[in-house]
């Protein structure tokens, strides 16, 4: 359909921008000689009403991920940096040390300096491609709660 094709279009411009090679769905380098290719309609694995991930790369660094409206992570960090690329639904960054608040919806792109504490909250269901700059690591709880809260 036209806007899910949209949303692919400016994800693939985005990669083929700022990390120069072309794709035509998604596509993330492996290593220097192989490239993996996974489909729009690829389905991601997890439990229903709870967090959803699809794996892009061994290291963790480069998933899909799908977190359900209403769900949470409390204020965290991770020793790298984190990249969000929105694919559908919106949610809600807020950078604890600032105080600034960015809404991000299908296209927006943010990117998190590694260190930075952060509070992200799903607003509808929302799936997104997340790369962290390094293997990932965390989330680091800097609150009371951790783990992601999920709407009762």
């Amino acid at each position: 359909d036209g806007p899910r094709i949209n949303i692919i279009q400016k994800l693939c411009k985005f990669f083929s921008t700022y990390f120069f090679f072309k794709v035509t769905c998604i596509i993330v380098m492996q290593s220097p000689t192989e490239c993996l290719f996974v489909s729009a309609s690829t389905p991601l694995e997890g439990n229903d009403g709870e967090i959803k991930e699809k794996l892009l790369r061994s290291d963790r660094n480069t998933t899909v991920t799908f977190f359900p409206a209403g769900s949470y992570e409390p204020p965290h960090h991770h020793t790298n940096g984190d990249q969000i690329f929105i694919l559908e639904g919106q949610l809600k960054v807020e950078m604890i040390a600032s105080g600034v608040t960015y809404d991000l919806v299908p296209g927006d792109f943010l990117y998190i300096p590694g260190g930075a504490v952060h509070k992200i909250t799903h607003i509808t269901d929302v799936k997104y491609v997340y790369i962290n700059d390094g293997a990932f690591d965390g989330p680091f709880w800097d609150s009371p709660e951790e783990g992601v809260v999920y709407k009762k």
